[in-house]
């Protein structure tokens, strides 16, 4: 009798031991999978943002050299200004270095990014469903492991 019951004590610290392992990995994915859903809108934001220096490019095109223009400080803050060359713009691929690209150069450059962040997005779209599916698995399976301690107890 007594080695019945150490079976079945056994048996039920096993089973205890997977379902809290379980319950731990289903955590850890449901982070993850805040922390792909905050990756995923700060790829939208650069999108976005990309498009506008798209736009404004394009703009540039446009603009009178006597028209005065409104030139983003950031937080809300402008100052005005004259744009005295409109036949190329100066980016920043980086550590504080500037490049001097025509309109056409920079246009290609806007894309290439735009290109990158989406293709990051798409990848990253493709984790967040795999970790979807298996919080989708593993939830279920959580809880029938819990309705079955809970019979027992």
């Amino acid at each position: 009798m007594k080695a019945i019951i150490y079976v079945m004590v056994m048996a039920d610290a096993k089973k205890e031991k997977e379902m809290q392992e379980k319950f731990i990995i289903y955590q850890l994915m449901q982070k993850q999978l805040e922390s792909f859903r905050g990756q995923a809108a700060e790829l939208e934001k650069g999108f976005f943002e990309t498009e506008t220096t798209r736009q404004a490019i394009e703009d540039l095109k446009k603009i009178n050299a006597e028209n005065e223009i409104m030139i983003p400080l950031g937080s809300g803050f402008f100052v005005q200004g004259k744009i005295t060359n409109r036949k190329g713009v100066l980016m920043s691929p980086g550590s504080s270095i500037m490049l001097e690209k025509d309109i056409k150069g920079g246009l290609e450059a806007v894309e290439k990014r735009k290109a990158d962040i989406e293709n990051a997005s798409r990848d990253l779209q493709k984790q967040i469903n795999e970790v979807v599916q298996k919080i989708n698995e593993l939830g279920p399976e959580l809880e029938q492991m819990v309705a079955e301690t809970r019979k027992k107890s």
